[in-house]
């Protein structure tokens, strides 16, 4: 891990001050993390990963592949990714549609006043039965009955 959090840092031409200011670490951490003392937790490299976008996650936390991922959406275009900057909107996404018009539902008013509202019983239970029944009294007493 700390060789990774330092070839970042000489990638990006950054000292420990300016990468705990990019990521919102103090420079003693981050000189702590590069040197090995002390491993970053989920949190600062959570936060490496947000600061530096483009970085490879695969290659920050398991050092599997390469520093930068590889955009697989960049041949597509977005709204936010045009071929040419004199292209607008439409040319990416196509004609807009005609808004389609939804007539009015004419639902009738139900007047809920004279329904009685649904209750369901559960259905008995044979297998169970009471054996034993018991009454608490406020004065702290109590009566048992049993069958």
């Amino acid at each position: 891990m700390k060789d990774r959090i330092t070839a970042l840092m000489k990638q990006e031409k950054m000292d420990n001050k300016q990468m705990g200011e990019r990521v919102g670490a103090s420079k003693e951490a981050i000189y702590a993390y590069a040197t090995g003392r002390r491993e970053p937790t989920y949190g600062i490299l959570q936060k490496i990963l947000l600061a530096f976008p483009k970085l490879n996650s695969d290659w920050l936390l398991l050092g599997k592949g390469s520093m930068y991922r590889q955009e697989m959406y960049s041949q597509q275009p977005s709204l936010f990714n045009f071929e040419s900057e004199n292209q607008d909107v439409e040319e990416v996404l196509g004609e807009p549609e005609a808004p389609k018009i939804v007539p009015e539902n004419p639902i009738k008013e139900i007047k809920t006043e004279n329904i009685a509202p649904k209750t369901e019983i559960p259905p008995a239970v044979e297998s169970k039965v009471v054996k034993k029944f018991m009454v608490f009294y406020s004065d702290a007493t109590y009566e048992e009955f049993n069958k």
